[in-house]
């Protein structure tokens, strides 16, 4: 696969309804990802429009490959995906640089046994903040 043909650039307007199908097809149903692509596309249209969301996508002949965005509410919240057959090529790394240029206090969750994406946020400057328990009772 050659990613010289990848393009990396901000989302336009007209793609939000492309990026949440992307997302709602892309994710499990357990990641942070998924439900915020579950949300309504009004929300998500008007946090574009309101600039509280601020997003990259990763292209390969015109077709979202994946994207990363940073959810200004609270915290400023990171979330990225990649499709799979893409992963480990540089492209979510190429996504992030993009993102997080001039952004700062920015968090991001992710599950420990995710060790792709621990060594890439680490190699992108994120510190261990706190390591949270997810519990669950059969």
């Amino acid at each position: 696969m050659e990613t010289k043909s990848i393009t990396i650039r901000k989302l336009k307007f007209m793609e939000i309804p492309s990026v949440i199908k992307f997302a709602k097809t892309s994710f499990n149903e357990e990641g942070f990802g998924y439900h915020f692509a579950m949300k309504s596309s009004f929300i998500f249209t008007l946090a574009y429009i309101f600039n509280k969301v601020r997003i990259f996508i990763a292209l390969d002949n015109n077709k979202i490959i994946g994207y990363a965005f940073i959810a200004h509410f609270r915290k400023n919240n990171l979330g990225i995906l990649v499709k799979k057959e893409y992963c480990g090529k540089g492209i979510g790394g190429r996504l992030m640089k993009n993102l997080l240029e001039g952004q700062k206090d920015v968090w991001l969750s992710v599950e420990e046994e995710n060790t792709k994406a621990l060594n890439l946020y680490l190699k992108m400057g994120f510190k261990c903040h706190t390591k949270v328990w997810r519990m669950k009772k059969p």
